[in-house]
């Protein structure tokens, strides 16, 4: 999560202990486990196909790749 994206200064590990110590870490691993699981989705890809798009950047820390590959669910059997 960039800070450019999200409005908020400093990096985003800084953004992540902010919300831990508001939020607890129960809701705080909940928040960003749902961020992962919906902040872009196959039916967005589809969206962008539809607008003639071949291609995207999807602006991610090296930590949410790191997370999103772990738990990847995207058939990359058809790509090229």
């Amino acid at each position: 999560m960039e800070n450019f994206i999200n409005g908020y200064p400093g990096h985003e590990h800084q953004l992540r202990e902010g919300l831990r110590d508001v939020l607890g870490p129960e809701k705080s691993d909940y928040f960003f486990d749902k961020f992962l699981e919906y902040w872009f989705t196959e039916e967005d890809a589809k969206l962008f196909a539809s607008f003639g798009f071949n291609s995207i950047r999807l602006p991610v820390s090296v930590q949410t790749g790191i997370q999103l590959n772990s738990r990847s669910t995207i058939d990359t059997s058809k790509t090229t």
